[in-house]
């Protein structure tokens, strides 16, 4: 149940018992956020924590048991101008632990802990990596941002409660107190059941339908797979599902505007029930992302995600990646930077619908068994009984 609200009286409410209270920290993100909202807030709000959300939110309101405060801002300077008022307003809350996500809350979490409060951080990516990729950072800057987050993180893996990680050379970078709780999909629950609802009213067209879920950028394969889809209509109708945010429209519009663009259907940025119908409507699920940044070592979460709902998958073939996956036999790796290798790949699993029907079921298998959220979570959870 959603129900708008006033701060004071979120602040009110969450102190009327004594459930402990988690102040979640992530302004840059989306309040539904797969990792954020649908996983973590969720996890503590259903097992006895009151949770307050800061994050981008058109209003503030409470859903599910969840006060969600709205953070947005019209553009990163004002990101960034935000963070003195975000760091005042927490302050004035009495929460028994601080969750903080991204780079942005470090500062936030050192001033928390002078004044004594619990704090935890937790970081999705290696930013060492990632902030150097970042285009809206004039490229001068980029090294020393990097090097500058690189010594505010291990400031946090030894004065903070927690670090929280999804990769192990972040963990092994930061050291002190980190743990690793990986993106693995939720498998259960009605974020699954509203996406298979939805998916019963997008009609299945005569395409062999390839997907792409996720950031959009050169970065992430979008020159590439456009490509691998035109390359693959000289043998078969077939079509492209791009899903997520654009990071550079221009980029986008080159695409959808070329010959391969014609193949290429935008969705847009779907809410995750929705974007997870159109998993279930694919035939296979693609992720040829490049190798720059921290990409090639980062947990592939959208590898689970395809494989929860029964796609085989076309991926970057990093070493990580094959290394985790390849005894799974549930898709294909390939050269990201060929067109031609994606395409044959994608061939391959259209012409061969028993072959991929087998590796679908194998990667279900996986996720349904081996790793999924309810074995992530509770990590999650023993850590705050830990804490409390």
């Amino acid at each position: 149940m959603k129900r708008k609200c006033l701060y004071g009286d979120i602040a009110s409410s969450m102190t009327e018992n004594n459930e402990p209270i988690v102040c979640i920290l992530a302004p840059v993100h989306i309040y539904n956020d797969i990792r954020v909202f649908q996983k973590e807030a969720i996890t503590l709000a259903e097992n006895g924590y009151k949770v307050i959300l800061y994050a981008q939110s058109e209003e503030t309101y409470l859903y599910r048991n969840i006060s969600i405060i709205s953070t947005s801002y019209r553009n990163r300077f004002e990101r960034f101008c935000n963070i003195p008022k975000l760091m005042w307003r927490v302050l004035h809350i009495k929460a028994d632990v601080f969750h903080l996500h991204n780079p942005d809350m470090l500062p936030v979490g050192i001033i928390l802990k002078l004044f004594g409060r619990t704090v935890i951080y937790d970081t999705h990516e290696d930013f060492k990596k990632r902030i150097l990729i970042k285009y809206w950072i004039p490229r001068f800057l980029r090294k020393l941002i990097a090097h500058l987050i690189v010594i505010l993180e291990k400031v946090a893996g030894r004065i903070f409660d927690y670090v929280i990680v999804t990769q192990e050379e972040v963990r092994d970078r930061i050291g002190g107190s980190a743990l690793i709780i990986l993106n693995s999909p939720i498998i259960t629950g009605k974020l699954i059941e509203e996406a298979y609802s939805i998916s019963k009213t997008i009609e299945k067209d005569p395409f062999f339908r390839v997907i792409y879920v996720g950031g959009i950028s050169r970065s992430r394969g979008l020159d590439q797979m456009a490509q691998a889809v035109s390359i693959l209509n000289q043998y078969l109708p077939a079509r492209l599902w791009l899903c997520g945010h654009v990071e550079i429209n221009a980029d986008l519009e080159k695409i959808m505007n070329s010959p391969e663009g014609k193949y290429v259907d935008y969705l847009g940025v779907l809410n995750q029930s929705m974007a997870y119908a159109y998993l279930i409507k694919a035939d296979v699920g693609l992720i040829t992302i490049q190798d720059v940044g921290d990409y090639s070592q980062t947990s592939p979460n959208k590898l689970y995600e395809y494989m929860l709902f029964h796609l085989p998958f076309v991926a970057s073939n990093f070493l990580k990646w094959q290394h985790q996956l390849h005894d799974i036999a549930a898709g294909i790796f390939v050269n990201p930077d060929s067109p031609e290798n994606i395409s044959k790949a994608l061939y391959k699993i259209a012409q061969n619908p028993d072959e991929a029907n087998q590796m679908a079921s194998r990667g279900n298998q996986y996720i349904a068994t081996a790793n999924n959220w309810t074995i992530e979570s509770a990590k999650l959870l023993a850590l705050y009984k830990k804490l409390l």
